[in-house]
C-alpha cells in the first residue's frame, strides 16, 4: 500500500507526545507500507525509518487553508502512485477531499482527541464553530483513526458514518525492561541522593493546562501530605516551558525539577512511582502510557487514565478520584514502601506495542481500498 502522510508541522525530531506518536506510528507503518511525507521544511532527517519526506508547506498559519497545494499534491500522488492519504488532524479536510475526489484516492483522518472539546476545556468561544467543521470533515473521510476507544465511541455517537479504526498512542518497548534498579542508580548519583530515597516522578510539557493543575494539585496537596507522612523521598518533576510563576519550584522541600529530559526513559524507569494527576484535556496521556511500559507503578487521577484499555495494565495502575491529591500521595506511599515490583503484564505490550499497532491499522485501512 502507498500511503501519503500529510503532517503540516513539524514532527522530526521529535519534542514531545503527540510528535513522538506521528513519528514512530509512520516509523512503524513503513516498515510494511510505503509512507511519503508531505510536510514542512524544519523536519529533520532520519535513519529510523525510510520515508521521502517533502517540504510542501510553510510555517505561516495560512498553510491550513492553502488549497493552491493540490497541485503539488496532485503530482506527488501520480507520482509516488498513492493509494491512501491520511491527514493528521482534521483542519486540511477541504484540501484532503479535493484530492479525494479529483485524485481518485481514499483519505483519513488521524485524530489526537476531540479537538473541539480541547478547546472547549481552555475556554474558547469558537469551540462550537470547530464542533460542527469536525463533524463535517470526519463524515467526509474514508475512514477516522481514533486514538483511543473512548473517542471511537463519542464519534459514533456524534453520528459519524466513516470507518472508525482504532489507532492507539503506543510504545516502542516490548515487554517490562530487566535494568530499573540501574537506572534507578543512575538517578541518585545524578542529583546525590541517598540509596534510601524513594523516587516520585512527574512529567509533561508545562505550559499545557492539564499538566499545570496536575502540578498544583503536586504542590498544594500531594508533597505536603508527604511531607508530614514519609521520610526520604523526592519528586523529581521533569517538562519543559515552566511558567514563571513557578520559578520558584527550585526551593520547595523534597521537590527537584529538571527541565527538559533528553533521556526521559531513565526517570520512567528509575522512579519507584509515577503520579499522574492530571484534569481535562482529549485523547489519552502519552505519559501514563510510557510509564506503565518502562515498568513503573503508576498512581493516577481518573480523568487522567481516560483512553488508557486499564484492563491491560491490572496490578501496575492504581486509580484515584480527581482533584484528590490526599488519596494520591497515600496511595503513594503504598506504594513506594512495597519491596517487591511486579511487572507490567504481557497484555498490556500486547495491545500498545507500536509493531502491533502498526499491523492491525494496515490490514484495516487495505480494507478501504
Amino acid at each position: 500500500m502507498n500511503i501519503l502522510y500529510i503532517v503540516p508541522y513539524q514532527f522530526s525530531k521529535p519534542t514531545g507526545g503527540g510528535k513522538f506518536a506521528i513519528f514512530n506510528q509512520i516509523k512503524y507503518i513503513s516498515k510494511i507500507a510505503t509512507i511519503t511525507i508531505a510536510g514542512v521544511a524544519a523536519n529533520e532527517a532520519t535513519p529510523e525509518f525510510d520515508c521521502n519526506m517533502m517540504p510542501v508547506f510553510s510555517n505561516a498559519a495560512s498553510r491550513y487553508i492553502n488549497l493552491l497545494k493540490f497541485f503539488t499534491l496532485r503530482n506527488i500522488i501520480r507520482e509516488n502512485k498513492i493509494q491512501l492519504i491520511i491527514l493528521e488532524h482534521p483542519y486540511m479536510a477541504p484540501l484532503g477531499i479535493l484530492l479525494q475526489k479529483l485524485c481518485g484516492v481514499k483519505f483519513a483522518i488521524r485524530s489526537q482527541n476531540v479537538e473541539y472539546l480541547r478547546f472547549k476545556d481552555m475556554g474558547k468561544w469558537w469551540w462550537r464553530i470547530l464542533q460542527m467543521f469536525e463533524k463535517w470533515a470526519h463524515n467526509q473521510a474514508d475512514a477516522v483513526l481514533c486514538i483511543t476507544e473512548d473517542d471511537k465511541a463519542f464519534f459514533k455517537n456524534q453520528g459519524v458514518k466513516s470507518k472508525l479504526i482504532d489507532f492507539p498512542f503506543g510504545t516502542c518497548i516490548a515487554s517490562s525492561p530487566l535494568d530499573k534498579s540501574d537506572c534507578k542508580q543512575q538517578i541518585l548519583k545524578q542529583h546525590q541522593l541517598s540509596s534510601d530515597t524513594k523516587i516520585i516522578l512527574y512529567n509533561g510539557t508545562l505550559n499545557y493546562l492539564p499538566n499545570v493543575t496536575g502540578l498544583d494539585i503536586i504542590l498544594d496537596h500531594v508533597n505536603p501530605y508527604l511531607q508530614e507522612h514519609l521520610s526520604n523521598y523526592k519528586i523529581i518533576i521533569c517538562g519543559s516551558k515552566l511558567p514563571e510563576k513557578y520559578n520558584a519550584l527550585i526551593a520547595i522541600p523534597n521537590v527537584i525539577y529538571c527541565g527538559f529530559v533528553e533521556d526521559i526513559g531513565v526517570y520512567f524507569k528509575g522512579a519507584d512511582v509515577f503520579i499522574n494527576p492530571v484534569q481535562g484535556g482529549g485523547g489519552i496521556k502519552t505519559k501514563l502510557v510510557e510509564a506503565l511500559a518502562y515498568g513503573t507503578t503508576t498512581i493516577s487521577s481518573k480523568d487522567g487514565a481516560k483512553g488508557l484499555i486499564q484492563s491491560t495494565a491490572v496490578g501496575k495502575l492504581i486509580i484515584t478520584p480527581d482533584f484528590d491529591g490526599i488519596t494520591m500521595a497515600k496511595k503513594t506511599i503504598e506504594e513506594v514502601l512495597k519491596t517487591a515490583n511486579i511487572p507490567t503484564p504481557k497484555s498490556y505490550y500486547d495491545y500498545y506495542y507500536w509493531p502491533n499497532i502498526a499491523q492491525k491499522v494496515v490490514k484495516e485501512l487495505e480494507a478501504i481500498l
